[in-house]
């Protein structure tokens, strides 16, 4: 049994993140004037109204309202106002309204505020603190982003315990992950490179589907040393989702003629078989057909796989979702995708020598 070596390309953070619970209430961005008597009227401050010199203009649902600054106990300003006397400069004002943000739950708002101050200069090690996990808190920044910013505070003598302690935890995710990944253990021979295959599609340009398509899914790839040299190979490491499959895509540009047979090699590590299809887009509306699911066993063992591209036994929305239709416009490939069906499993996929050999190769 050939002793194989996985050597991973740079960890994308995001397969290992610890989820940051945020909530957010939606703070009001109206503005309050609390009168001498105890009157308190919401709105919107309104400096371009026509006012006296000593009026105060104050924009109602039932229209401006023009009050004497006499009869003013106080002004509580909603966000926008707020924001509006903030000069571009003002380290202290930016640092201020995004604590206020933070306390109301607009967190959103803080994070674009801090975002902008960090830009200055002397910004606090707190206010880089706050940054960093509102950063982490992000749904589209994430701890992949906020790590680095995290690092950097420790380095430059921040010593929050919380914030230390989630960089730590961070650290320790990436450690444990690439551990874990880049451990020697019995892997089964690759096998040999077949000659006929032209392309080798498994070697690049894999990509995830989008979120609302697919559970969590990451490709990468690794090289595979063997007896007849490095060999690269797609490992697809997916989690269990709400949706049934996990997907990636390649863009392909492809013609597909008599060689339509596309074949790799699988294999998935575990105790668990896996049901895998082949989806494809083609023609200039990108039509989308599926083919049968196929079985790969679990175990250390690489298995063919041959999918047909010809075969009528596809579907498409156009079939109703029955398997009983033909690929249109095989000579204008837009894409290739590969479905794993894991529900709720989490589990890894490795593909080697994926391509298009030859019919007397099969």
């Amino acid at each position: 049994m050939l002793r194989v070596k996985f050597v991973l390309l740079p960890a994308v953070l995001v397969a290992l993140v610890t989820s940051v619970a945020s909530v957010a209430s939606v703070a009001s961005a109206a503005d309050v004037v609390v009168l001498k008597n105890g009157q308190r009227i919401s709105g919107t401050l309104d400096p371009s109204a026509d006012i006296g010199p000593d009026q105060v203009a104050i924009k109602t649902s039932n229209g401006i309202l023009r009050l004497p600054r006499s009869a003013i106990a106080s002004e509580d300003l909603g966000f926008d106002a707020r924001k509006a006397r903030l000069a571009k400069d003002d380290l202290a004002g930016h640092l201020g309204l995004a604590a206020w943000c933070r306390a109301q739950g607009m967190n959103t708002e803080a994070l674009a505020l801090l975002d902008r101050a960090v830009r200055l200069k002397d910004v606090p090690l707190a206010a880089r603190a706050l940054h960093a996990r509102l950063v982490d808190e992000d749904e589209k920044r994430g701890p992949q982003k906020a790590l680095e910013l995290y690092r950097r505070y420790k380095q430059d003598g921040g010593d929050d315990p919380l914030t230390l302690q989630r960089l730590a935890q961070l650290e320790k995710a990436i450690a444990d992950f690439e551990a874990q990944s880049n451990a020697v253990t019995s892997a089964p021979a690759v096998p040999k490179a077949v000659p006929t295959i032209q392309g080798g599609l498994e070697s690049k340009g894999w990509d995830n589907e989008a979120p609302q398509w697919s559970n969590p899914v990451r490709p990468q790839i690794i090289t595979v040393p063997t007896d007849a040299g490095v060999t690269p190979a797609l490992k697809i490491e997916f989690k269990g989702g709400t949706q049934e499959k996990a997907t990636i895509k390649r863009t392909a540009h492809l013609t597909i003629g008599d060689d339509s047979v596309l074949t790799f090699f699988a294999l998935t590590p575990g105790d668990k078989p896996l049901s895998i299809a082949i989806g494809v887009k083609t023609g200039s509306k990108y039509l989308f057909h599926e083919s049968p699911q196929q079985q790969v066993k679990p175990g250390q063992e690489f298995q063919k796989l041959r999918f047909d591209f010809k075969a009528a036994n596809f579907k498409s929305a156009a079939s109703s979702w029955n398997y009983n239709t033909r690929v249109g416009d095989l000579n204008d490939v837009k894409e290739i995708q590969l479905l794993i069906y894991n529900g709720s499993a989490d589990g890894v996929l490795i593909i080697s020598n994926m391509g298009f050999p030859a019919k007397p190769d099969l």
